[in-house]
């Protein structure tokens, strides 16, 4: 049996109106990808926090700040990826994000096979993500600490 291919998942968070909301984006030319957070492979040798925050750049255009906390590590989980007949070994990370940008769109940079597709962004309430998500990206909103949620 292959190895679990080990994967990031980022919860960018934002207050707005005394509601926290959760950037999302849908790939501009593939709707049926559904709606997703930012995501991807970790590369060999790299860190989960690392991945984390390269795939949130490459992803979305969003840099964290030098002097910002790193990404806050939630969970890790199995999930089998039903299109690739594999096991991803998902580590669920959360960041906050004071972005004024309610939507933008972002070509994804890096090296991988998803360069140059087209995501685009906005922010759902934090409370309609398990609903919302496809592929369990939803699943561990539950698993976010409190302290995090009333920043």
């Amino acid at each position: 049996m292959p190895p679990d291919v080990a994967k990031v998942l980022v919860y960018v968070l934002r207050l707005r109106a005394d509601q926290l909301e959760l950037l999302v984006h849908e790939h501009r030319d593939a709707l049926d990808a559904g709606i997703q957070v930012p995501a991807g492979t970790i590369d060999p040798g790299e860190s989960p926090a690392d991945a984390a925050a390269r795939e949130l750049f490459e992803e979305s255009g969003l840099r964290l700040a030098a002097d910002s906390p790193p990404p806050r590590l939630i969970r890790v989980y199995r999930w089998h990826n039903e299109q690739t007949g594999r096991w991803n070994l998902r580590h669920v990370f959360v960041v906050h994000r004071d972005e004024p940008r309610d939507r933008w769109t972002h070509t994804i940079t890096g090296g991988g096979e998803d360069r140059n597709i087209v995501f685009c962004y906005r922010w759902i309430p934090l409370a309609d993500a398990d609903r919302v998500l496809c592929g369990d990206q939803g699943g561990s909103v539950r698993h976010i600490p409190r302290d995090e949620t009333m920043s």
